[in-house]
């Protein structure tokens, strides 16, 4: 019979503290709206990426306006068969010139943003030829604890710089 009395006390217990917390959050969920998250989420810095259908959409339109100005320039020069010739006399030879080599070429500037996570910048990395693998990259990053440690700004890193070089210029 005490069993009964614990069983209803117990009862009694759970829906009091359903009503509760069904009040408690009744009153305080304000909720938010999609377009307050996204305004909020940039205002603490997240950076969007470009979607792939804005990039597609610019390629066709190039492909598009090419041939219109290939076409357009046929029919220029057949309507004038001197202009052809003037423009060969007009277009000066590069091929013999030296051309002086740029000093940084065997440094890369990386800027670093802030909001940045490792694997962007490990891509990045990757992109300037900077690091075979992006991943592997990261994990080498992760297990020696430089991840959370990358400092926002532009910097410059040598070619052929080893992993720990380039973790050592990214978080001094």
């Amino acid at each position: 019979m005490r069993f009964k009395y614990y069983l209803r006390g117990a009862g009694i217990g759970i829906l009091f503290a359903t009503i509760l917390m069904m009040v408690a959050f009744h009153s305080h969920g304000s909720k938010i709206s999609d377009d307050e998250v996204v305004q909020r989420a940039g205002e603490l810095g997240m950076v969007w990426p470009e979607t792939e259908s804005e990039s597609e959409s610019e390629i066709e339109t190039e492909a598009e306006a090419q041939p219109e100005a290939v076409q357009n320039e046929k029919q220029q020069e057949a309507s004038n068969p001197d202009t052809s010739s003037n423009l060969e006399e007009e277009i000066p030879e590069f091929e013999n010139q030296d051309v002086p080599a740029q000093e940084n070429d065997s440094v890369v500037k990386i800027t670093v943003v802030q909001g940045e996570v490792c694997r962007t910048l490990a891509e990045d990395l990757a992109a300037a030829s900077l690091i075979e693998d992006a991943e592997d990259f990261r994990k080498y990053m992760g297990d020696h604890n430089y991840a959370n440690s990358i400092h926002v700004g532009e910097f410059e890193i040598p070619r052929g710089s080893t992993y720990e070089e380039i973790a050592r210029i990214l978080v001094n």
